[in-house]
């Protein structure tokens, strides 16, 4: 039996609404390895089986730039006869485009070709430009019930549904990921995140220093093995310890989605564990 796309069922209506009234501007959201992606491409595939996206990505090491977002606009300017979804475009990481590239898209979201449509996809909507944010519709991925998972994957061993349920807080690509031990670079970025938990004050400083730039990411694998590590329903100090860390991670997210300085934030992360 061929199975759907795991997908909440909050995250399934609003896409069949989008497919009845597709918006020219739609940004999906969520943390890494939620399903962004995956997101995008079920949207396009129930929109129009035949259309091929076009994707913007920034540069090895670089920022999505403004030549980048003027070569998009250039396509997307084509116009199509009739309502049909003729092109579309998806940005991945959104939040990586630079602000000069973000105002040089808002003329192609506030006058769109007929038939066209950009989908932007990041992890922090708030990580974008208000003119950017309030020209898109915008899509929350939701994580998918531990119910859903179990009879999506119902020839998996229960007790390894459970165990990648919690470490992937039910967000649909990273669970998958887990479960079938697909992405090394998430398995990776977890080990990493445990390893810092473990290091001494000053290796966790020294490793802010060198990896400032990755914040975010570590930030999200902190929460992620904390909060597996909570449901895991530890002795009582070790629980009242790692309550206290899984806040501290989670002030440390807020802090990064309102662009306070990265190394700031993981500088302060690293002496308050």
């Amino acid at each position: 039996m061929t199975l759907g796309p795991l997908i909440n069922p909050k995250n399934d209506k609003t896409l069949d609404l989008f497919v009845a009234n597709p918006p020219h501007g739609l940004i999906i959201s969520g943390p890494m390895a939620s399903g962004k992606t995956a997101m995008a491409n079920i949207l396009v595939r129930r929109i129009n089986p035949l259309l091929k996206p076009v994707f913007v990505k920034p540069e090895e090491n670089k920022m999505i730039g403004i030549d980048q977002v003027r070569e998009l606009n250039s396509l997307m300017s084509r116009k199509s006869s009739g309502d049909l979804v003729t092109s579309v475009a998806i940005i991945a990481p959104a939040d990586l485009m630079t602000e000069e590239a973000q105002n040089a898209l808002l003329k192609t979201l506030e006058e769109p070709a007929a038939g066209s449509m950009i989908i932007l996809l990041a992890r922090q909507v708030n990580t974008l430009l208000p003119t950017v944010m309030s020209r898109c519709k915008i899509l929350k991925i939701l994580p998918v019930s531990e119910v859903a998972a179990s009879a999506h994957y119902e020839g998996y061993d229960p007790s390894e549904i459970k165990r990648a349920y919690i470490l992937s807080r039910g967000y649909p690509e990273a669970l998958t990921s887990i479960l079938k031990n697909e992405n090394e670079n998430l398995t990776n970025g977890l080990n990493e995140a445990k390893n810092f938990l473990s290091a001494s004050k000053f290796d966790r400083l020294c490793f802010a220093e060198d990896n400032k730039d990755r914040a975010g990411e570590l930030v999200a694998n902190l929460i992620i093995v904390t909060q597996a590590a909570i449901e895991q329903s530890p002795p009582a100090n070790r629980l009242h310890k790692l309550i206290g860390i899984h806040k501290q991670a989670r002030l440390a997210e807020r802090q990064l989605a309102a662009k306070v300085n990265k190394k700031t934030v993981l500088s302060a992360l690293a002496l308050s564990l």
